[in-house]
């Protein structure tokens, strides 16, 4: 039940990241959103929809060597 309920904050907190990015854009402006790839916040649908958009670039690059 704790997990259930983290997930659900989680889930939520990328909406919200999802729409402040929106704005961003909306105004000229860039985000980065940093997130490892096999995370499973990249099957919500907000973030398909973000990583959809055509003036988006989704970039992997291993932050390791860094």
């Amino acid at each position: 039940m704790k997990f259930q309920k983290r997930l659900e904050q989680g889930k939520h907190y990328v909406k919200f990241c999802t729409e402040v990015y929106q704005y961003q854009r909306s105004r000229g402006r860039y985000f980065l959103h940093e997130h490892p790839l096999g995370a499973s916040s990249w099957k919500e649908p907000c973030m398909k929809s973000m990583a959809r958009k055509e003036a988006n670039i989704l970039a992997k690059i291993d932050q390791c060597q860094y």
